[in-house]
């Protein structure tokens, strides 16, 4: 989940542990290559749902393997567009929780590596909430399109 941060001792090396905390959302992520076949109905197409699951796995993952913080930001902006795609096509079983995470990883792809946090960025790392969201497309991720989003 989302790393935990004291923002009164902001420097370039706190920032880098929120972005790559931040990755934790999803951390160790892998999974199959092909969508499951047993979707849910009440969203997009099972392997269009799939898909996008397999876009997060695969923005985590690039996140994962960033060295600096500017590639960090980059990446948490990629990983960003896959949970808008996910949020746009989740099931509704899923979908609160997926523009709750959605939301909070385009407000944490905002970060200036420079500056450090703002308020709200410090917010969306403390937020329980969106740690619960996260779990939850974690095992959707996982029961219905075979794909291991957690560690």
């Amino acid at each position: 989940m989302f790393a935990v941060v004291n923002t009164s001792s902001i420097s370039r090396t706190n920032v880098a542990s929120i972005l790559i905390g931040a990755s934790l959302l999803f951390a160790g992520c892998g999974g199959s290559d092909s969508a499951s076949d047993s979707g849910s109905s009440d969203g997009g197409s099972s392997a269009g749902v799939c898909a996008s699951v397999q876009a997060i796995a695969d923005a985590s993952a690039a996140l994962d393997e960033t060295e600096s913080a500017e590639d960090s930001v980059a990446a948490l902006r990629d990983l960003s567009d896959a949970l808008d795609g996910f949020a746009a096509v989740a099931p509704d079983s899923v979908k609160a929780d997926a523009e709750q995470v959605a939301e909070s990883t385009s407000i944490l792809s905002e970060i200036d590596p420079e500056a450090g946090p703002t308020d709200e960025q410090q917010a969306v790392v403390d937020d329980e909430a969106t740690d619960e969201s996260a779990e939850a497309i974690e095992d959707f991720a996982r029961s219905e399109c075979d794909i291991d989003l957690g560690s």
